[in-house]
Formats: structure tokens, sequence, C-alpha cells
């Protein structure tokens, strides 16, 4: 999924709210502006949507549906011949601010911001039907120029938000279909039980049944650490803890958090912290009660003197 998260001020106002059937489908997010959101279910035998350059084959007439925020540069088109069902609801606020970096696991634990996904071509059966009321009711109730119209309109479309961003939440933290916060937890775990050994990202990714690659490419999305990163933090805040809570020698160290070579520990040490551990040693010294604090003779007076 390409997720993405939004802030907005004020309240929306309808851009446009329809049915769609297109023989001759082509759409681009330049009909968008900074600040409008549009969001919609669309069926079809056959069609693409191109993000980031990727293109995304859909067929079989499985309901798609999508999120589009500001100009993003995406697109969408269909064969000529096919015919497209769309229902689309597109409204503008006075202010949308759209982050689209790459989320984390971190971000889909906030609920400050909302988690809309670019497009969902897996969701349930009841999830679907589930959108298209709301869907529906919101276009139909968009043709009534009344106060209370306008108030179901904004109800409709702020359920529809939230239900998406439950949506896409949910399907993230669901462990029975080894989501990424599955693997996360698992991987760490391994790690903080194994990191005094030889482990390397090959064969966790074996471990768990999926391949290195995706590993990789999962576990930096969902941290924003690489697998690398992670274990040398793990072994380095080992270190650090050792060297305040006992006399270990650094060679004892180094063996103690997983490096074969004492040599090895050290430069990486210095790396990922800025000193030597000598240095890092002496500031212990300085800070814990455990050490003597080291002492300096005053300096002379110019009466000694």
């Amino acid at each position: 999924m390409y997720e993405f998260k939004i802030n907005f001020e004020g309240l929306p106002k309808t851009c446009w709210a329809c049915y769609a059937k297109n023989e001759n489908y082509s759409w681009d997010s330049s009909v968008l502006n900074e600040n409008m959101l549009e969001i919609g279910i669309m069926n079809a035998k056959q069609h693409t949507i191109t993000i980031n350059g990727r293109d995304h084959f859909f067929s079989g007439n499985t309901p798609v549906l999508y999120c589009n925020a500001g100009v993003d540069g995406s697109s969408a088109s269909a064969e000529p011949g096919v015919t497209v069902n769309d229902i689309t609801v597109s409204v503008q606020f006075p202010k949308l601010f759209i982050d689209r970096t790459e989320l984390t696991l971190m971000d889909f634990s906030d609920s400050s911001s909302l988690i809309l996904p670019k497009f969902l071509d897996d969701c349930s059966e009841e999830f679907i039907a589930e959108m298209k009321y709301l869907l529906n009711s919101y276009i139909s109730a968009n043709t009534i120029n009344t106060a209370e119209s306008r108030m179901a309109c904004l109800s409709d479309f702020f359920q529809i938000l939230a239900k998406i961003d439950k949506h896409v939440r949910n399907r993230f933290f669901r462990k029975d279909e080894k989501s990424y916060y599955y693997y996360v937890k698992k991987i760490n775990s391994i790690i903080n039980e194994n990191y005094t050994k030889k482990i390397s990202q090959q064969e966790i990714a074996k471990e768990l049944g999926i391949s290195s690659s995706y590993l990789s490419s999962m576990y930096k999305q969902a941290t924003g650490l690489t697998f690398s990163q992670y274990l040398l933090q793990t072994r380095m805040n080992r270190a650090m803890e050792l060297m305040a809570t006992s006399d270990m020698t650094t060679a004892q160290l180094a063996a103690a958090v997983g490096f074969e070579a004492e040599s090895h520990f050290r430069r990486r040490f210095k790396k990922y912290t800025g000193i030597n551990v000598r240095e890092y040693r002496y500031i212990q010294n300085e800070m814990t009660l455990y050490h003597p604090k080291p002492t300096r003779k005053p300096a002379k007076t110019e009466d000694e003197e």
C-alpha cells in the first residue's frame, strides 16, 4: 500500500459527488489542487493505477477503494471498451496538510493524524458495502441544498475518513495476516535474545519464512531503521550499560555483546557514539557513584606564587 497522513483545518466544501460510468476512462491528479481530497470506489474488468511511476493492474471486477489528496502525479486509466464504474466524492478544505513521507510503526500508533491509503484492493465485502453506503448517502444528501443535507454530508464524510483510517491501522497491526507489526515484534525479540551471538538478516528471514529482501524493506518502512542498525543499536546500548555497572575489560565487553574481535568492537563503538571506549569510561567515572570521581589539584593563587 501507499499510505499517507493528513491533517486539515476548517470544514470541507463539496467539489463533486457523483456516480460515473465511462468506457474511455482516464484520470490524473492534476484535476485536484493542494487542498482537495477525493475518495471513491472504482469497479472495472481491468484498469491501471499509476503511483510514483509504478503501474498497478487490476482485473476481475475487484472493487478498489482509492484516496487522492492534492496533486501528486498519480493517474488511472482503462483500455478502450472497458466499462469503469466509479462512485466518488471530492471535497476541498480551507487548509489540508499532507505528509507523503514513508510511514513507520510509530505513525500507525499515533492518532494525531489520519492515515489514508492510495488504494485498497483486497477489502472485505462488508467494508466495501459500508463505504458504498456512506458514499451513496453523501451523494444523495448533496443533491438537496439545505442546512440539514449539508450536515448529513459532513457526517457521512467524517465517518468515511474515520472508518478508512481505522481499517488501515487494523490491517497494519493484525497478527493473523502476518502484518508488519507482527514481523517487527518477532525480529526485535530474536535480536534482543540473540545479540550476543553471530546472527544475520538472512537467518532470521529464513526462520520467519520470508525473503531477506522483504524483511529489509518491511523493517525499514515500519521502524525507520535497517536490520543492521537496530542490531548495532541493541549491542551498543548493552555495552554502555555494562560499562556503567561493571569493571569488565574491553575484550570482555566485546564478547558480551556479540563481537568476535575487540578491535572491531572499538571501531564500531567510536563510530556509533563519537568517542572511544576510554573516553566513554572516563565520562562514566565522573557521572556515576560506582566509580570514584577524579580529582584535580586547585590552581595556585597569586599569594602562593
